[in-house]
């Protein structure tokens, strides 16, 4: 099929803005992000192309796990609405992930069968890559403009935005101590510690000393331990693959200058040293804080400290699974986790993609998402030389593999459409085009 440039536009634009939920435009009084607007264009498009396509779906193992674990979590909804009966509190979580689920799945089947639209999911990919950067940059400003004003950026510019929060949330960033923790086009930082990691990952690649500069200001202005965490386990898997054998010693040094002079031109400015210094020392003591001391006994050490005494009191319910956002149930309810997780929202999911996708879709739910990604993570790691779009793709799964470990992001979209059409891209055996 001929690229069809509508086609490409929207792919490429939802990919933009898939890492930036805050930007919204008003629809009759109502607030709807750009990419709302965006998906539902998107997944109109596949649909259309998959009614019009004459082939039927190919399915290989990879696909049929990830379409198996949209099942088990369908079916782990249904039995979380007769485990907890007529409990609204988790009810609700249950009952507002189903429409997701429905709706992903059948993307999913939708672009399986659209068996040349590789050139699509090309441009989605360029857009995530540029609306990364584009978080990365915006996180840097916003701990600037701080540390000049004494201001939270997003605050003042999506003030309308901030009216929608939760009355005990009516802010977007969080400062603790004088000191921001800026989070880029999202209200949570923790997204950067995924965005974060893929950027430097692609950096790492292709040697590009000013991404790595720009990926390593947001770590400090972001203060995520979640992004320090999974850019080192991301680079440690990916050494072998980074062709030290072909760098030479001259670019080494080169390099190695650059980086020294434009550290110690920035750090010749009283404000900017003031600004990464607070921020640095900020970052340094919660790293401490979240990975070696265990003192305060924090939701993350909880989560994984009380694992066993959970799944004991989750019985049954932790092979079938009870539905997404339920996680916390066999933690917040068990009366032998006798530990106060001070939290601000309830239902409080784990500080963990994998413990909570073990108790939202079981036992055997986990072992398929886990084989989807893993799968999909080895197969494109012997395809990253091919082109940008196979190497943006390695560098995104291995960040939605690692940060997992230690944040939960159940059904975030960027991180669903990511698996959407890497598992696509593999299962119709296509090689992506680099089109730089």
């Amino acid at each position: 099929m001929k690229n069809n440039i509508v086609v490409v536009i929207i792919y490429f634009l939802t990919g933009v803005f898939v890492t930036a939920p805050i930007i919204t435009i008003d629809v009759a009084g109502r607030l709807v992000s750009v990419f709302s607007i965006l998906f539902a264009l998107l997944y109109i498009l596949a649909l259309w192309f998959a009614f019009d396509a004459k082939k039927n779906i190919n399915i290989n193992s990879i696909s049929l796990a990830f379409i198996g674990w949209y099942i088990l979590a369908l079916i782990a909804s249904i039995a979380g609405v007769i485990y907890f009966g007529f409990d609204s509190l988790w009810l609700n979580q249950i009952m507002s992930y189903i429409p997701k689920i429905f709706l992903y799945l059948t993307l999913l089947l939708y672009v399986m069968k659209w068996h040349d639209g590789s050139y699509a999911l090309a441009a989605f990919f360029k857009g995530f890559f540029y609306g990364c950067i584009a978080n990365l940059i915006w996180s840097v400003v916003e701990g600037l403009y701080y540390y000049t004003f004494n201001d939270t950026l997003n605050d003042a510019l999506f003030l309308e935005y901030v009216k929608t929060l939760p009355d005990d949330r009516r802010y977007m960033t969080v400062v603790a101590d004088g000191i921001i923790r800026a989070s880029g086009f999202n209200i949570d930082p923790a997204h950067l510690g995924v965005i974060i990691p893929i950027i430097f990952v692609y950096a790492l690649f292709r040697r590009n000393l000013y991404l790595i500069a720009l990926s390593l200001s947001s770590l400090v202005f972001s203060g995520s331990t979640t992004a320090a965490m999974t850019s080192m386990l991301a680079t440690m898997i990916s050494l072998g693959k980074f062709e030290l054998h072909q760098i030479k010693l001259k670019s080494i040094g080169i390099t190695m200058l650059a980086i020294f002079v434009v550290v110690v031109g920035l750090l010749t400015n009283d404000f900017v040293r003031e600004s990464v210094f607070k921020n640095a020392k900020g970052f340094y003591e919660r790293t401490t804080e979240n990975y070696v001391s265990n003192s305060d006994q924090g939701p993350r050490y909880v989560y994984h400290a009380y694992l066993p005494d959970a799944i004991y009191f989750n019985g049954f319910k932790t092979l079938t699974g009870s539905g997404f956002g339920t996680a916390s149930h066999p933690y917040v309810d068990n009366p032998d986790i006798n530990v106060n997780l001070d939290e601000e929202h309830r239902p409080y999911d784990p500080e963990s993609t994998y413990i909570s996708y073990l108790f939202d879709t079981g036992f055997l739910g986990l072992l398929f998402y886990l084989f989807v990604l893993i799968s999909s993570i080895m197969f494109y790691r012997k395809r990253i030389h091919f082109g940008f779009t196979e190497l943006i793709i390695y560098s995104s799964l291995c960040g939605i593999l690692f940060s997992g470990f230690f944040y939960h992001y159940t059904l975030t979209a960027y991180q669903v459409l990511i698996l959407t059409f890497s598992v696509v891209g593999r299962n119709s055996l296509l090689i992506f085009k680099d089109e730089q």
